[in-house]
C-alpha cells in the first residue's frame, strides 16, 4: 500500500500515484483495486456513492468521500489511471466530503488566493505556470476544492504539479522535451 498526502488528506492507495508526496498516518481516503461486476453496467449516482467509468480504462466506485474502488479493464495499464484518479475521482471524493469543487487553478498573491477558472483548454494551467515562473506559489491546478465552513472561501492545496501542453511549456521558457509526460505517451506534460 502506498501512502500519500494531497488536499489535506492522507491517501492510502494500491495504485502508485507518483504525482503525490509520500506521507504516513491513518487513511482519510483508501484507493483499492477490486471487482465491481456486481454493480449496474451504467454509471449511477446515489446519495453517498458514485459509480462511473474512467474513459474506458476502468470502472470506479466512489463511496462516502472515503473509498475509491477501481476495476481496470482487462489489459489496462494502471500507470495511466493516475491522472483520472487525481482528477475526476478525487473531485467526487472532495464533493462527498462537503467541499465545493471547481475546475480551476489557483496561486498565492499577497497571502491571498487568486483563481483562474474556465473550460478545458482555456489556459488555466498555462496562466498558473506563468505566475509560477515569476515566483508565485501554485496552490492547485485543475481541481480546486473550496471549504466554505468558516464564512469565507478557503482553497485547499492539492499537490505540486501543473499539467501543460508541450506548446504551453515551451512558451513559458521550459524545454518541453525535458519535461516528463503525465503518464507514458500522454499528450500533456508534468511540470513541478
Amino acid at each position: 500500500m502506498y501512502i500519500y498526502t494531497a488536499y489535506n488528506l492522507c491517501i492510502h492507495s494500491e495504485i502508485p500515484l507518483p504525482e503525490l508526496m509520500e506521507s504516513d498516518g491513518p487513511p482519510d481516503v483508501i484507493i483499492r483495486l477490486g471487482k465491481l461486476s456486481h454493480l449496474p453496467p451504467k454509471t449511477a449516482n446515489w446519495s453517498n456513492r458514485v459509480l462511473g467509468e474512467l474513459h474506458g480504462k476502468a470502472k470506479v466506485l466512489i463511496e462516502d468521500g472515503r473509498e475509491i474502488t477501481i476495476e481496470p479493464v482487462t489489459g489496462a495499464d494502471n500507470s495511466k489511471l493516475s491522472p483520472n484518479i487525481l482528477g475526476a475521482c478525487m473531485s467526487v471524493v472532495l464533493r462527498q466530503r462537503g467541499l465545493l469543487v471547481l475546475h480551476a487553478s489557483s496561486i498565492v498573491v499577497n497571502n491571498q488566493a487568486i483563481a483562474f477558472m474556465g473550460g478545458s483548454g482555456w489556459g488555466k494551467s498555462t496562466l498558473a505556470g506563468a505566475f509560477h515562473r515569476k515566483g508565485y506559489q501554485v496552490i492547485t491546478d485543475d481541481v480546486m476544492p473550496v471549504n466554505l465552513d468558516d464564512g469565507y472561501p478557503l482553497i485547499i492545496p492539492s499537490f505540486p504539479q501543473i499539467k501543460l501542453w508541450p506548446s504551453a511549456a515551451d512558451s513559458l521558457g521550459h524545454n518541453s522535451n525535458s519535461l516528463p509526460p503525465l503518464y507514458p505517451n500522454a499528450p500533456k506534460l508534468s511540470y513541478t
